[in-house]
């Protein structure tokens, strides 16, 4: 009596149709499968551990009636069956004695009974796979319309994973999001009382991004963020145990645009300056500096004026490292901050790397003494390889290298400038 087990990551749908097949498994997930042949009194006959090849074998069997159980749990010989079972994140797809398609109907890691008399049975076959993962995003925060008005949802939010080679196939909106008045998908418009029990399933790519259109409408019309739980189901039929939820944030911030942010030294002075697109929905602003980048604090402040242009001027900053950021105050007391500016009055031939560790893009900031030179930046492996270099004219107090291409490690960075070199370490972080 002889079958295999095998990892059917499409299941039953694949081709031919309901067709038990795909790689031979004998460890899914490292836990070792075993068959187990059981007679019609519900006891063990014989066991054996699934093969690396996926197989399993029984010899020496009397005649009888009987089923082949798979599991991860051995049975014990004249007692009854052990539970079947899978490890975690694994199911049945289905089970089938014989060549080509079929299926017994049941997917529970049992055969279909058969009768064994001195002949060969063979070809039972047990399909089992991993259940996909949902992974939901959250959006960058945008106005709140407010009323009626729906906005839509990216599909990029919504993604998910089936392992071993397998794709999404579609997802579950699971219930009504929450802070939610409406939600329409692919032009149907559902409210919380006439939203589906059984939740509502769009179609996806093999990514789990939905090929309908979502929009929702946020409730009220300040800070809220529309939660909208999914799971996805996997090419083989099956959805995963987990759920996710896509967030999508909706904010009464100022609907200010910071264009332009610079700090830069002037003398003995940090002059601050920037350039909003429009500040009609502003009290004013709020300087704010720190000494470490995380520990701000008031310096000044400055009112909103509708014009465009703002300057400000913070007298004697501290010797080193001196951290800007401002703080916009709406007339309705929303608050938003800018990112934060470097003014670096070290006069050591040191610079500033941040952040570090870097993932996407690494910034310089320069001593004052080093500016306006020219200069050459590069970047060097720990034992010394040449990984980047670029020239610049002229060194500014900040500058910007792309560091994206990098691996995970630690890597030195070096600048020089005529007869002064500098060199510091960082790391970048996959």
């Amino acid at each position: 009596i002889n079958g295999n087990v095998y990892n059917d990551v499409n299941g039953l749908n694949g081709t031919p149709a309901n067709t038990i097949d795909g790689l031979p498994i004998y460890n899914p997930s490292g836990v070792q499968l075993y068959a187990n042949l059981i007679n019609t009194s519900g006891n063990v006959v014989a066991t054996v551990p699934v093969d690396l090849d996926g197989s399993f074998i029984f010899t020496t069997i009397n005649p009888g009636t009987y089923t082949v159980q798979v599991t991860i749990n051995r049975g014990s010989v004249g007692v009854p069956a052990p539970l079947t079972k899978l490890p975690s994140n694994w199911v049945n797809v289905g089970e089938f004695t014989g060549s080509g398609a079929g299926n017994d109907g049941l997917a529970n890691g049992r055969s279909a009974p058969f009768t064994y008399s001195n002949s060969k049975v063979k070809d039972i076959k047990f399909g089992i796979q991993q259940l996909p993962t949902p992974i939901g995003g959250t959006a960058v925060a945008v106005n709140n319309p407010g009323g009626s008005i729906s906005v839509p949802v990216g599909s990029d939010l919504f993604t998910g994973t089936d392992p071993d080679g397998g794709s999404i196939d579609s997802l579950l909106i699971v219930s009504f999001p929450l802070n939610a008045t409406t939600i329409t998908v692919n032009g149907n418009t559902y409210t919380n009382a006439t939203f589906p029990v059984g939740g509502v399933v769009v179609p996806t790519d093999a990514n789990g991004n939905p090929k309908q259109p979502i929009e929702v409408n946020p409730e009220g019309g300040g800070n809220v963020t529309v939660k909208i739980p999914f799971l996805v189901y996997d090419n083989a039929g099956f959805p995963s145990i987990l759920k996710d939820t896509v967030n999508v944030v909706f904010t009464s911030i100022v609907p200010v645009k910071i264009i332009s942010f610079t700090a830069l030294p002037n003398g003995n002075s940090a002059v601050l300056s920037w350039l909003v697109n429009t500040d009609l929905e502003l009290s004013g602003y709020e300087i704010e500096w720190s000494k470490d980048g995380n520990r701000f604090e008031k310096i000044g402040a400055v009112n909103a004026g509708n014009r465009g242009n703002y300057s400000y001027v913070h007298s004697n900053p501290t010797i080193g490292v001196n951290y800007y950021r401002l703080k916009l105050i709406g007339k309705n007391g929303d608050i938003t901050y800018s990112q934060f500016r470097v003014v670096n009055y070290i006069t050591e031939p040191v610079f500033v790397i941040y952040p570090n560790p870097a993932t996407q893009f690494l910034k310089i900031t320069t001593p004052y003494n080093m500016l306006q030179k020219a200069s050459v930046v590069s970047i060097l492996s720990v034992d010394g390889k040449l990984l980047y270099q670029r020239r610049i004219v002229s060194l500014q107090q900040t500058e910007t290298i792309d560091v994206s291409k990098l691996s995970s490690g630690s890597y030195f960075l070096q600048i020089k400038s005529g007869t002064q070199m500098i060199t510091q370490q960082f790391d970048v972080l996959r």
